[in-house]
């Protein structure tokens, strides 16, 4: 049995099984990467507001070309490939 645990303690370094639900109510599942994306926007009012600092998402693929259209409230570990 998968334990599925807050998406606030997921880990960033490798993908994991990501859980939301959609607009609709259906919930999902699916192998998703955690992606740190840098604006590029220079000029005092960028910085002044912040506008210059990471962004995270979650993506379907690990370069991010792919995002989700939800934000996942859960995660659990991938399990073992098959033998």
């Amino acid at each position: 049995m998968t334990e599925w645990k807050s998406i606030t303690s997921a880990p960033i370094d490798r993908p994991v099984l990501a859980s939301w639900v959609t607009d609709k109510g259906y919930k999902v599942v699916g192998e998703a990467w955690y992606q740190i994306e840098t604006l590029d926007v220079e000029g005092d009012l960028p910085s002044k507001f912040g506008l210059g600092r990471p962004v995270g998402f979650w993506s379907f693929d690990h370069d991010g070309t792919e995002p989700l259209a939800h934000y996942p409230t859960h995660w659990a570990e991938l399990p073992e490939a098959p033998k």
